[in-house]
């Protein structure tokens, strides 16, 4: 891993220790709702791109 990310990694992988440390029912709801988005996201760029490809032909 590059020098750079790797210390943002370990920041963030603390934070998120520290949050479900004080809270474990409330990190669970936010990492559901951040993996809920990233789904529907990942949903929106495939529907998006299969429509893209399906107007190429037209």
């Amino acid at each position: 891993m590059s020098k750079m990310i790797m210390p943002i990694l370990l920041l963030a992988g603390g934070f998120m220790v520290l949050a479900m440390w004080r809270s474990p029912a409330t990190a669970a709801q936010d990492f559901g709702s951040v993996l809920g988005n990233a789904g529907t996201f990942a949903q929106e760029v495939v529907s998006k791109l299969a429509e893209f490809l399906g107007n190429l032909g037209r």
